[in-house]
């Protein structure tokens, strides 16, 4: 249980920090898209 919440913690931060990068580097307007948008929109994004 905890190695699994310890993984849960990891990968929400992980996700958080992602995403905050991308967002500051890319144009503001892809925080007015959804997530799924701007995921496709991400270089090397496959």
């Amino acid at each position: 249980m905890v190695i699994f919440l310890t993984r849960w913690i990891r990968c929400s931060l992980a996700l958080v920090i992602m995403f905050s990068f991308f967002a500051f580097t890319e144009t503001p307007d892809v925080l007015s898209q959804s997530s799924e948008e701007a995921l496709t929109n991400v270089p090397g994004h496959t």
